[in-house]
């Protein structure tokens, strides 16, 4: 059973919010390329989970963390008066340098990332498998006691959660949990009743959460 810890919570939606109009304010060749922002993108992140967890699942409120308290965590998230421990890792295309791209285009260079969303349709499973064991090479001493969300941020048409489900099932002695996100949609991979369960796509977010 998880450990209540002190942290501080907000409701995901004004996290969201905040965290939304902070990005707004940073330009995309600095956002990109500078450590001094990770956490405001993890917050980012968060904030989106929380908002597709208490949509599908039940009630939750989400922190970033920033203490050393929990290092293995990411962030947290507080359901039924439980506080769930999350790892994050944000998923790309192999080999794509996107820092790189937002200097070129703050310089007046063109785009050159081509849009290849088959590629990932195909391809994309084995990506996150990929960030999974990049998390395992760390030797986390307790990783079979965290949860870990995959931010799944490459382009693809029709990604295939029994195909993600079936490539990522073999986790499930390393990592607690496992959750899937892109910036439209989230389901678990291997999860429980008391966590809670999205056993396919869901969207994350309601009309009415652009508009907040």
């Amino acid at each position: 059973m998880p450990v209540r810890i002190p942290i501080g919570y907000r409701e995901p939606r004004d996290l969201l919010v905040e965290s939304e109009h902070a990005l707004d304010r940073i330009p995309s060749n600095e956002l990109f390329n500078s450590a001094a922002h990770q956490k405001l993108r993890e917050q980012w992140c968060a904030s989106m989970f929380g908002i597709g967890y208490a949509n599908h699942v039940r009630p939750s409120r989400v922190a970033v963390n920033e203490g050393r308290y929990r290092e293995d965590a990411d962030f947290f998230v507080e359901a039924a008066d439980v506080d769930w421990g999350f790892q994050l890792a944000e998923v790309q295309r192999p080999n794509r340098r996107r820092g790189q791209e937002y200097r070129q285009l703050a310089d007046g260079g063109v785009h050159l990332s081509a849009y290849q969303p088959g590629r990932g349709d195909d391809e994309g499973a084995e990506w996150l498998a990929n960030a999974i064991d990049q998390k395992l090479g760390k030797h986390y001493a307790s990783s079979n006691t965290l949860n870990l969300l995959l931010y799944a941020n490459f382009d693809f048409a029709d990604f295939e959660y029994t195909k993600i489900q079936g490539r990522l099932a073999q986790y499930s002695s390393q990592f607690s949990y496992v959750w899937v996100m892109t910036n439209l949609h989230m389901c678990s991979i291997f999860s429980s009743s008391e966590l809670g369960e999205l056993n396919g796509w869901r969207v994350i977010r309601e009309v009415r959460d652009y508009y907040l």
